[in-house]
This record gives structure tokens, sequence and C-alpha cells, in this order.
């Protein structure tokens, strides 16, 4: 039997993301929120609905059981049920390229919804992470949290999102998802520092 996704999504509110975060539901639901106002700050306001529409299910699929067994399955299998739902071909997409890249050299998002869900996620990740147990050392990072911004500045550089700023950004980040503005000050110039770095290993292929 196909999994509806929205059905299956509240299963997530028993898998924890971090103590201080609560459930991959919360997190789902953080993500969902932000999705419209960073949306509209990465001038893709014509993709608002769809990218909404995404992030709503962009987890749903790792509480199914095929995901379970196979993580590296997450996202493929959002969109395959999404698909089989019904759902528009590009929300179904969206919700797939929601988990992209997943690992160094993979694709990268291509639609506007996808880039809006893909950056949401891990920019909630980011926020979320480094409020609760402080960025990455040079020794220990044990969230992903440099994957995380490496994946998202590798989107930023490919898809032509270096002409925002990154104010605009993080403040939509801050009301929808964190409640505390003052918060993207700290993780924007850390993000800025990662990005020489990312800059270099995507012009050598290893990003």
């Amino acid at each position: 039997m196909l999994h509806l996704l929205l059905c299956t999504r509240p299963k997530l509110k028993g898998t924890l993301f971090q103590k201080d975060l609560g459930s991959i539901y919360d997190k789902n639901l953080r993500v969902e929120a932000l999705t419209p106002a960073l949306a509209e700050a990465m001038g893709f306001s014509a993709a608002k609905e769809t990218a909404a529409a995404a992030a709503a299910l962009c987890k749903a699929d790792l509480a199914t059981s095929t995901v379970t067994e196979m993580t590296a399955l997450a996202g493929t299998m959002g969109r395959h049920y999404a698909t089989k739902q019904g759902l528009p071909e590009d929300v179904a997409t969206a919700v797939f390229e929601a988990v992209l890249p997943r690992q160094a050299g993979d694709i990268l998002p291509a639609t506007p919804a996808g880039i809006v869900v893909a950056v949401a996620d891990r920019l909630d990740s980011l926020v979320g992470l480094v409020a609760a147990v402080g960025a990455p050392s040079a020794t220990a990072d044990p969230y992903g949290l440099r994957r995380a911004a490496y994946g998202m500045l590798q989107v930023r550089l490919c898809h032509g999102w270096m002409r925002m700023g990154w104010q605009s950004s993080f403040v939509a980040l801050a009301l929808a998802a964190a409640g505390e503005v003052s918060m993207w000050v700290g993780i924007r110039v850390w993000l800025q520092s990662r990005l020489p770095a990312a800059i270099t290993a995507l012009q050598q292929g290893n990003l």
C-alpha cells in the first residue's frame, strides 16, 4: 500500500532530531514555516506555493519502512510516493531535491522550489544546532554542520544566489524558525568564513 505522506508525517514525532530542538517532526514544521519567507527573500516568489507544499512533505518518507531500512533512499521515495499520490510533478520534484546535495559531487537541486526547500532545511539545521550545541570545532562536527553549510553554499554558488545578501535570508529564518533575529549575525560570519574553501572545492570538483 502506498504511503500517504501527510498521514505518515506524524510518525516523525517519535524520532529525535536533537534534544533541545525536538523531533524530526518539529524540524519539518520549522522548515515548512520558514519556506514562504525564504522563497520571497531568495527572489523565488513564483515558486512559493510549490515550495511550501514540498516543505510540508520533505521529511515524511523518513517515517516509511523503506527509508528506515535504506536511508539512502530518502528523497527518492518521497518523490515516488508524492507522484503516486497524484501530487503535481513540481511538488514531487522539490520533495526529492530537498535532500540535495547528499554528498560531495552529488547533483544539486535545479528547480526554484527545490532550491528553496533544500536551503530552508539546511538553514534550520545550522541556526538551530549552532544555537543548541555551538559551531563545529576543528576536530568535532557530530551533526554534520560543515556538510550542511557546504551543500547550501554550493547551491548558492551554482545557482547565482551570490546576488542576494545574507541578511535577508537569515532574518527570515530567525523570524520564522527561531524567533531570535540577533542569532543570524554569528552564523553569517561563520558561513562566510567557509565560502573561500567552498569556492576552491567547487572549482576542483570536490564539492
